[in-house]
């Protein structure tokens, strides 16, 4: 996801699965309209060296990460943090 891209998963998982290619959410706004649940990112970031890079995002809810595969994940490396605004129930 590229700066200024927006996500709304309502509530169901977003699952990715990287196979030789680096993964970048950079600038992304997600949300969730359905605030029974919690944003679930499942990501497997595969394996060769690859980077999974989450960074300079605006989370609307609670977020889960759920990763598996060798490669890193590097999260909030550059400016600006990541935002993370859970809702409150």
């Amino acid at each position: 996801m590229q700066p200024g891209s927006q996500l709304d998963v309502n509530g169901s998982d977003l699952t990715i699965t990287g196979v030789n290619m680096n993964i970048n959410f950079n600038g992304a706004v997600i949300n969730n309209s359905n605030g029974a649940t919690d944003i679930v990112v499942n990501i497997n970031t595969g394996t060769g060296g690859f980077l999974t890079y989450f960074r300079s995002n605006t989370i609307n809810d609670n977020i889960v990460f759920n990763l598996t595969g060798s490669n890193q994940f590097i999260e909030a490396v550059a400016a600006p943090a990541n935002c993370i605004m859970a809702m409150q129930l």
